[in-house]
């Protein structure tokens, strides 16, 4: 018997008959997705085993909550947290914890005066800003000098 033969998981989602796995949670971007958006045949049915088996499914992303509605529904997810964490989603409701808009106001600013050639985004109630070009998002476009 190898080392790793009793850390493999067995039908029941048990790692090597100890406790029951009751979560799965994945990334979206360069994690479960191809380049295209899509999540293959092979993903979507290893996930539908996962909550078969008891298990639920959370997205975690640091997309904006808009671009992970249809994954919600394609993969059945039970919940979803979006933006790091700044809002989480379940059947139930949303809670939100964005950053103070003061404090991003600041902190964009410093930014921009120590490193005038950055690139930055910022997602405001569900509307995305930057001070460059996102072609397939169409971001409002701004130079942040004041907050949107």
């Amino acid at each position: 018997m190898s080392a790793h033969a009793d850390k493999k998981w067995n039908h029941e989602g048990r790692k090597g008959g100890g406790q029951m796995i009751r979560m799965v949670v994945v990334d979206l971007d360069r994690t479960i997705l191809h380049q295209d958006g899509s999540v293959s045949v092979y993903t979507r049915r290893v996930l539908a085993r996962c909550r078969a088996s008891g298990m639920r499914l959370v997205i975690a992303s640091a997309r904006p909550m808009r671009t992970l509605r249809a994954y919600i529904d394609l993969l059945r997810a039970d919940a979803a947290a979006s933006g790091n964490g700044a809002l989480v989603w379940t059947p139930e409701g949303e809670a939100e914890r964005p950053l103070d808009h003061d404090a991003a106001e600041r902190f964009i600013a410093r930014v921009l005066k120590a490193y005038p050639e950055s690139t930055i985004s910022a997602e405001i109630d569900d509307t995305l800003y930057a001070n460059f070009e996102i072609p397939e998002w169409a971001p409002v476009m701004t130079d942040f000098s004041r907050m949107p």
